[in-house]
């Protein structure tokens, strides 16, 4: 799971980078001269998720299993679906597009379909 957040970071680093851009507004994170620190770490926080869950792995300390991580994974995803979709409102009440807000409600239900098949695969696994 962890190298999958670390591999994925060019996508899953753009979606962090909108929803914190939604969050913290936009100017926050870029600057005269291109990104800001905040924007690095808004763009390195998937590979910082990823690098911190193989070293958990490498410990003694045991994993969350599958429901435990699907259930995280769940208010994970209605949370950021939740921040997409009143950006996107927001944004069309304005009349502007919000590309960050779409993103997010995408990335959302990806999130929740990758969460109900690890639900499901909880219980069918072997006890």
């Amino acid at each position: 799971m962890g190298l999958i957040l670390i591999l994925s970071t060019p996508i899953s680093g753009f979606v962090s980078y909108a929803i914190t851009a939604i969050l913290v507004g936009e100017e926050r994170l870029e600057g005269a001269n291109g990104l800001t620190a905040l924007g690095w770490i808004a763009i390195g926080i998937p590979a910082i998720l990823g690098l911190a869950v193989v070293l958990w792995s490498r410990t003694t300390v045991p994993l969350p299993g599958r429901k435990a991580v699907a259930m995280v994974m769940t208010g994970t995803a209605l949370a950021i679906g939740a921040i997409g979709a009143r950006s996107a409102q927001v944004s069309s009440e304005a009349g502007d597009a919000s590309i960050g807000g779409g993103l997010a409600i995408i990335f959302a239900i990806a999130l929740l379909v990758v969460a109900a098949l690890l639900g499901i695969s909880s219980r069918n696994a072997p006890r």
